[in-house]
C-alpha cells in the first residue's frame, strides 16, 4: 500500500491525519512537501519515508526517491559523498531513523 506523509513547514502530519482533518488535501499538498513510505521499516519498526535521514553507528544517508535511466526506487544516499548512492551496501533492518531533512536539518550541516 502507497502510504505518504507531508511536512507544512511547522509540522509533520501522518497520512491518517491528513485525511481525518476535512481540508481539500490538493490545497494542503500543494502548500507542503509531500514524502513516500519506502516499504519498509528500520531497526526500531519505524517506518522509512524519503527525506528520512537514518544512521548506523559510524554512517549517515538520507533517504532519496529516484526515478531515472539508472534506477527508479529509494536510495540511501550517504551524507557527505560528493557523488554516487552509496559508499557500501547496507540492509534497510539495520539503520535506525534519527530525523528527517525537514524537520533536523542540523543533523546534515557540515557534512
Amino acid at each position: 500500500m502507497k502510504k505518504f506523509r507531508s511536512f507544512d513547514g511547522v509540522i509533520m502530519h501522518s497520512w491518517e491525519n491528513l485525511l481525518a482533518e476535512n481540508m481539500p488535501l490538493f490545497i494542503f499538498i500543494s502548500k507542503s512537501i509531500v514524502m513516500q513510505y519506502t516499504g519498509v521499516e528500520d531497526k526500531n519498526d519505524l517506518e522509512i519515508y524519503e527525506g528520512d535521514i537514518v544512521t548506523t553507528a559510524t554512517r549517515m544517508w538520507v533517504i532519496e526517491k529516484r526515478n531515472d535511466s539508472e534506477f527508479c526506487g529509494f536510495l540511501p544516499v550517504e551524507v557527505g559523498l560528493k557523488s554516487g548512492y552509496l559508499s557500501t551496501f547496507i540492509r534497510f533492518d539495520l539503520l535506525e531513523v534519527i530525523g528527517n531533512i525537514y524537520e533536523n536539518p542540523e543533523f546534515l550541516k557540515g557534512k
